[in-house]
């Protein structure tokens, strides 16, 4: 083995350490870029021939591929914040226009204070109101004066 070799070894597992890196930090940044980099210089430093450099590839992409899930399975049971660990539920359906239009002319209250947005209470029920430009401080009775783009708007009584 002479010093290409041991430099094309060395190259190569730096390569692989630093993928390994990029595996468990999101994003593709420096250390995946730089594993890629030193990944290709070894193949081309340990390969004499084009057949021995798709084969040091090949070896590369499954030793890859086991890394990734032991990476993968190590991180799920690590519970780590990167990953999603339940289901995602959807917002409430946008009403439409004619349901809101609805509450044109009807009192509550400021749950919230409104910069301008914020909750209001009307009945039982809580919006997400936008006041006319005015800051309204919570728990001011409110009345709602439009509806404008599918947004609730309200005026202090």
């Amino acid at each position: 083995m002479n010093n290409m070799d041991i430099t094309g070894l060395i190259m190569l597992v730096m390569g692989l350490i630093l993928a390994g890196i990029e595996m468990t930090i999101p994003g593709f940044g420096i250390a995946g870029i730089s594993g890629i980099i030193l990944m290709g210089l070894g193949v081309v430093m340990l390969a004499e021939t084009v057949t021995e450099g798709i084969l040091i590839i090949l070896a590369l992409v499954v030793f890859l591929g086991i890394m990734l899930s032991v990476v993968m399975m190590w991180l799920k049971k690590r519970k780590t914040p990167w990953i999603l660990q339940g289901d995602v539920k959807g917002g409430e359906e946008i009403p439409d226009i004619k349901d809101l239009e609805v509450y044109v002319g009807r009192r509550g209250k400021a749950l919230t204070d409104l910069r301008p947005t914020g909750m209001g209470r009307f009945e039982d029920k809580d919006l997400e109101v936008l006041s006319e430009g005015m800051f309204i401080e919570k728990g001011k009775d409110i009345v709602v004066s439009m509806i404008r783009d599918r947004k609730i708007m309200v005026k202090e009584i």
